[in-house]
């Protein structure tokens, strides 16, 4: 084992055969602190022993953790988001590195480029240092709410290559990241003041409460967009909600799946006019489950 000692309420990982007749490997992720909250929000394998996972720390971790050199190497503080890289055997790090300030931060999902870059996504309360930040994904300033993090990491985890902090003046916080080329597709949920864009897209209005948020960023920081998705009803997007690419004969869209408050949603019909679907029941204190198929364009 990469760590076998459990330390309070640990993160892990584990390795199955197919048909989950045989545990292959296993392994705690974490120290003193309580990794458990979250565990493992994301783990993406590159071979059969090869894998780079993400987790949040709240405390510092043992130096062999991160054995070379990293982008950050210190605990900030409070919580860290905490993204490494096991390679050569499945028990061998080759890195890991801290992405966080004085204050909490949350990773939610990672994604890998084809050149071993790791595009992350999240939110915390800090305010970090942005590298290449779009000039239209602005951030609160202010420690006292979650904006939303997206960011690149260099292959080898040395070097942040992009990092935005986005958000307005109450809680934004982005849920999922997916690499199309140099562009980053990122979902999330996002309180009012939040940046949208202003024109150009699907929805330029917060609708209330908490509104589901679709946005795009060129990893240089270049054509940023974002769009609400509309639902014209108190909702919440719950931490499991995903966007991911559709196979290559519908290469141009993305699907979408959140989870909301409410008695109805909005969809599209024959001749793309508008009807709203009743839920089954108008109970607001019930989650209801749905799919959004949304268009995207890949000159976005």
């Amino acid at each position: 084992q990469f760590d076998g000692t459990r330390n309070g309420d640990d993160a892990f990982v584990a390795v199955f055969s197919k048909d989950l007749g045989t545990l292959h490997y296993s392994t705690y992720l974490g120290d003193g602190g309580n990794e458990t909250e979250y565990g493992v929000t994301s783990l993406k394998a590159l071979s059969d022993t090869t894998y780079i996972v993400a987790f949040n720390v709240v405390s510092a971790l043992p130096s062999f953790y991160h054995p070379a050199a990293a982008y950050q190497t210190t605990f900030g503080g409070v919580q860290d988001m905490f993204i490494m890289k096991f390679g050569t055997t499945i028990n061998a790090v080759t890195w890991g590195t801290y992405i966080g300030g004085l204050q909490t931060e949350t990773i939610n999902d990672i994604a890998l480029y084809s050149d071993g870059k790791v595009a992350f996504a999240g939110y915390g309360f800090s305010t970090l240092t942005e590298v290449l930040g779009a000039p239209a994904a602005t951030r609160s300033a202010a420690t006292t709410n979650n904006d939303g993090i997206i960011g690149v990491l260099s292959s080898n985890g040395q070097t942040m290559l992009y990092l935005d902090e986005i958000g307005g003046a109450n809680n934004d916080r982005i849920f999922d990241v997916e690499v199309y080329n140099s562009f980053l597709y990122w979902t999330g949920a996002v309180s009012s003041g939040f940046p949208a864009s202003s024109s150009g897209v699907y929805d330029a209005t917060h609708n209330g409460a908490l509104d589901a948020i679709i946005g795009v960023v060129k990893d240089d920081g270049t054509n940023y967009k974002a769009t609400f998705m509309d639902l014209q009803m108190a909702h919440q997007m719950n931490k499991e909600m995903v966007s991911n690419k559709l196979p290559p004969e519908v290469a141009e869209a993305l699907l979408v799946h959140f989870s909301w408050f409410g008695d109805s949603i909005k969809y599209w019909t024959t001749g793309k006019k508008y009807r709203y679907r009743a839920l089954l029941s108008s109970n607001f204190s019930r989650w209801r489950n749905r799919h959004v198929l949304c268009r995207v364009h890949k000159s976005s």
